[in-house]
């Protein structure tokens, strides 16, 4: 395992490792064994490891537990609280009361991002050493993009798009595994930033989503033909 180049802040959103282990139960021990050594790169002052819970209190954390990974984040686990959510407005508090009425195991990812943005008020010679480890394109990529700024990784086997999985990985993005080699790699600061290509393709899938491909290319086509792209 080579060792990362100045110290480094990686944030996991606990949805991310519990889809990775729940996708593949043969992953929990790959998982642990990737945190141990991270957790040695944060005792030689290489790596400093925190986790995000968007669930409903207690849920995140439970869920950590369950897979033997809570030991890795003791001082550094954040998760919502009613002040929290009674802070929304008072028409998002009531979509988020509908929604976790509706599914208790629903995750807020904006949540993440105010987290992300406080830790960097405080931090800010060091965030570009910054990573958030997600696995969502749209809710770990494009809302970063648009908040907290912070550098975007995927979890290859749990890749996804608004929740949807997707079975094929988009170029250009930053992407590890759950293996020490396979992950490192990922999150070297050295490397370029991928914010603007994970904007870019985020908005684009996001606007096939909404107004459907046929509709999106005809829209696409009309903006040519009035800059004159085609006779």
């Amino acid at each position: 395992m080579r060792p990362l180049p100045v110290q480094t802040t990686l944030f996991f959103g606990v949805d991310t490792l519990d889809r990775a282990i729940a996708q593949a139960p043969q992953n929990a021990p790959f998982v642990r064994a990737l945190l141990e050594k991270l957790e040695t790169l944060q005792t030689n002052g290489q790596m400093e490891l925190h986790a995000i819970s968007g669930y409903l209190p207690g849920i995140g954390k439970q869920k950590l537990e369950t897979a033997g990974l809570d030991r890795f984040f003791k001082n550094r686990y954040y998760e919502m609280t009613p002040a929290y959510w009674e802070a929304k407005n008072p028409h998002d508090r009531e979509v988020f009361d509908r929604q976790r009425n509706e599914n208790p195991e629903m995750t807020d990812d904006y949540y993440k991002q105010t987290v992300i943005l406080e830790w960097k008020n405080t931090h800010a010679n060091e965030f570009d050493r910054a990573f958030l480890i997600g696995h969502d394109l749209l809710t770990h990529g494009y809302y970063s993009t648009f908040f907290s700024k912070i550098e975007p990784v995927f979890v290859q086997s749990a890749f996804a798009f608004g929740g949807e999985p997707l079975d094929r990985l988009v170029p250009g993005l930053r992407y590890c595994t759950l293996e020490p080699d396979g992950f490192l790699p990922a999150v070297d600061p050295k490397t370029p930033r991928t914010l603007e290509i994970v904007r870019k393709i985020a908005a684009e899938r996001l606007a096939k989503a909404l107004l459907g491909e046929s509709q999106l290319e005809s829209l696409g086509k009309q903006i040519r033909e009035k800059k004159g792209g085609l006779s």
